[in-house]
């Protein structure tokens, strides 16, 4: 069985329920934070279609829904703890980075955030509101971000620990 039938979330954990008689093909319901993968008894776990796409997919369905849900909620509280407004957020797919900042003060997250724990997701989330102030990376903008998050430097180390988790989505 692959990493995905037993991923935890920042809002929910998956577990894949096998031979469901139930159901005639693959369903999924999120419960009390807990992400039910259900699987009919006529289709095995190790099928290659159903490790490589279906499950994969089932898990990015759920993982954009709480990320719209959580994200934009936790980036408004943090811009007001820090005093750096945003225009807009928009939550999006993206595989290659966590989130971006724009000179039009519109910030775009990552749904893969919500593989983060809380701690490491906010240090994302400052350093992109950061880049309201300073639009680049540059000495201004690694004291702002540090003068938020004094230990930034070890919650990088952590968060590049989990981007070859994206890609088990692609």
């Amino acid at each position: 069985m692959s990493l995905l039938s037993s991923l935890k979330t920042n809002t929910f954990t998956v577990t894949v329920e096998h031979n469901v008689p139930t159901v005639r093909t693959y369903a999924a319901r999120l419960d009390g934070g807990v992400l039910h993968i259900l699987v009919p008894e006529h289709i095995a776990l190790d099928d290659r279609h159903f490790v490589q796409t279906v499950l994969p997919e089932m898990i990015k369905h759920f993982l954009k829904s709480e990320a719209k849900r959580v994200l934009p909620v936790r980036l408004r509280a943090l811009s007001e703890q820090c005093g750096l407004a945003f225009n807009r957020v928009t939550v999006k797919d993206m595989r290659s980075r966590w989130g971006s900042c724009s000179s039009r003060r519109d910030i775009a997250l990552s749904i893969y955030l919500m593989l983060l724990p809380d701690e490491l997701m906010d240090a994302v989330l400052i350093h992109e509101l950061c880049h309201l102030r300073e639009m680049n990376h540059g000495a201004g903008f690694k004291s702002l971000l540090k003068d938020y998050v004094p230990d930034i430097a070890e919650k990088n180390r952590r968060i590049k620990g989990y981007a070859p988790l994206i890609r088990l989505f692609v």
